[in-house]
């Protein structure tokens, strides 16, 4: 018999989860304690487990974000993204950490299971002490950076070309250097604080620094990835158990009437505006032969929005239901979709926030489903999808492909193997100089390349005689071996940039140099957009001419991935 900690942010979809998981652990024979918000107090002892309530400071009620965060109120898009991430995952940090250390000082504990929004148990993979074995959990789509995929969040599927890897590389940078940087230096001082040094990853990819990684899927229904970390594993979803004790309603008999069922449902949380899904399937759907089972979580429907062939409740056990539907219109959920999935159903989806984009591009890219792209879709959008869905048999057949892939994985006995033979590593971040030595030698190698570009355009502009030609500002012919120390050529930047980038790159080739990699990638950044600032290149592009628009697209190519390359190795 062992023992074990469950960590969980008080947050529903990412508490039940966990919750099945100590229920089977408990099942075995083995004692189970969680850790988590004080309204799942029930949910806990209900499931025979031990409740250790979170301490006050990071304890919140995630039914309504904006009355627990009211610094939320008025944020939308990216601003509310970069709040959440702020405020709901980062902060509360050192209190999780707190409680969880002193939860394992109290009870001898094997092994430890957090989600992985629950930042505090990062802290202990980065701290010399004693602690059992941790692992993490996936309960949203696998959400680590790599160069094959675009960054997570706004739902973009992978371009399996070289095109494909320069998009991802540039677009990782920007989501990591720019976008989130305030809230990676902000992750960084709280970990600084908790466990005396910084995160040696972004902060988004803080949880594969765990001794395993349990990512809640099968690998039909996640991105490949040549570079996915080691300690992943796939254990399948999973789904919640059973009641044996379901009193159908009075019309559940019309469900096997012969039409074709569609179910719509805007999950458990995002409940309060049945207006951005379920009102928009009733009409949409309302006179075509197919019946139509809204749940609504709980939110009232005005009776003149019910269309007859619709049937509303407030909840419905999935178990029951699903194998009786045709099509489920979903938000986007993962726990939802996949449930759905396992019952070889096709879905279409209609998810904007969290991580609900990134399930429909899942979808989508599966080809089990259609992604609306939206949140609050149209009638029409809803209905033409549902009719694609119904007329096309490459979405069941994908679906039922999936659903027996599903199958191969029993995710409850695998999870309580992992937890069984994970074992604690030593302090992570502190071995990693190889993967730096890679990332510098990768960069110099791209810079040396860059290199060789600008110095072949800047003897080919010497030995032609183009000056440079940017808007109003032209250079002279006349001058021109002058003006490129400072200004460059029409093909190069100018002979003091290059000779600096000569300078980093030959550094880079004998040790580490934050400073080195920085300098290269902003010089990448400048000559990125200095090559089609050039008049004549653009002219060159348009129309290719004797050599100059390969020439200056590799080497505008080569600029953008050394920018790339430059301030991801400057950032570790």
């Amino acid at each position: 018999m062992a023992t074990y900690l469950l960590c969980s942010s008080p947050i529903y979809g990412h508490v039940v989860p966990l919750v099945e998981i100590g229920r089977y652990l408990r099942s075995q024979g083995h004692q189970v304690g969680m850790l988590t918000g004080a309204r799942f107090e029930d949910t806990v002892t209900g499931a025979g487990l031990r409740f250790l309530r979170l301490p006050e400071a990071c304890d919140f009620d995630d039914r309504d974000l904006d009355l627990s965060f009211p610094g939320r109120v008025g944020k939308k898009g990216l601003a509310r993204l970069r709040f959440d991430m702020a405020e709901v995952f980062i902060k509360p940090m050192p209190q999780q950490y707190r409680a969880l250390r002193e939860e394992l000082d109290r009870t001898p504990t094997d092994a430890v299971l957090a989600e992985s929004s629950f930042t505090g148990a990062v802290v202990p993979l980065l701290r010399a002490e004693p602690r059992p074995s941790i692992l993490f959990s996936g309960i949203i789509p696998l959400a680590f950076s790599s160069r094959d995929t675009a960054p997570f969040g706004p739902g973009l599927p992978p371009l399996p070309t070289k095109a494909g890897v320069l998009r991802n590389l540039m677009l990782n940078t920007l989501i990591q250097k720019v976008v989130f940087r305030p809230t990676h230096r902000a992750a960084n001082r709280q970990m600084k604080a908790a466990a005396g040094v910084p995160l040696p990853v972004h902060f988004l990819d803080a949880a594969s620094l765990a001794d395993r990684f349990l990512q809640f899927t099968c690998p039909g229904f996640e991105y490949p990835r040549s570079d996915l970390p080691a300690s992943v594993r796939f254990v399948g979803p999973v789904l919640p158990t059973g009641s044996a004790d379901f009193t159908p309603p009075s019309w559940w008999g019309d469900l096997r009437a012969g039409r074709p069922v569609i179910h719509v449902t805007q999950g458990t949380i995002d409940n309060k505006d049945p207006g951005r899904l379920i009102l928009p399937t009733l009409r949409a759907l309302a006179d075509l032969d197919v019946l139509v089972v809204a749940t609504t979580g709980g939110a009232p429907l005005p009776p003149g929005d019910v269309p007859p062939n619709a049937r509303v409740a407030g909840s419905l056990p999935h178990e029951h239901l699903l194998p009786l539907v045709d099509v489920m219109i979903t938000n986007g959920g993962y726990g939802g979709t996949q449930r759905a999935l396992a019952e070889g159903l096709p879905v279409v989806v209609a998810g904007d926030r969290e991580d609900k984009p990134e399930v429909a591009a899942r979808v989508a890219w599966a080809g089990v489903g259609i992604n609306l792209r939206t949140g609050s879709p149209s009638p029409r959008a809803i209905r033409k999808a549902v009719r694609r869905v119904l007329s096309d048999p490459s979405y069941k057949e994908a679906a039922g492909r999936l659903a027996s892939e599903y199958a191969r994985y029993a995710a409850l006995p695998m999870i309580a193997r992992e937890l069984e033979t994970a074992e604690a590593g030593p302090p992570r971040g502190r071995g990693d100089a190889a993967r730096r030595g890679r990332g510098r030698k990768g960069l110099a190698l791209v810079s040396a390349a860059q290199l060789a570009l600008g110095v072949a355009g800047l003897h080919r502009a010497l030995r032609k005689r183009t000056a440079y030609d940017i808007g109003f500002l032209r250079g002279s012919t006349d001058t021109i071996e002058r003006d490129q120390w400072l200004t460059g050529t029409n093909l190069s930047a100018p002979g003091g940039m290059l000779v600096l980038q000569a300078v980093c790159t030959a550094a880079l080739f004998r040790r580490p140099s934050r400073a080195a990699a920085r300098t290269l990638g902003i010089l990448g950044a400048i000559m990125t957009g200095g090559y089609p600032a050039e008049r004549s290149v653009r002219a060159s592009w348009r129309r290719p001419d004797d050599g100059v628009a390969p020439l200056t697209a590799a080497a505008a190519l080569l600029a953008a991935l050394m920018a790339a390359l430059g301030f991801r190795t400057a950032g570790r």
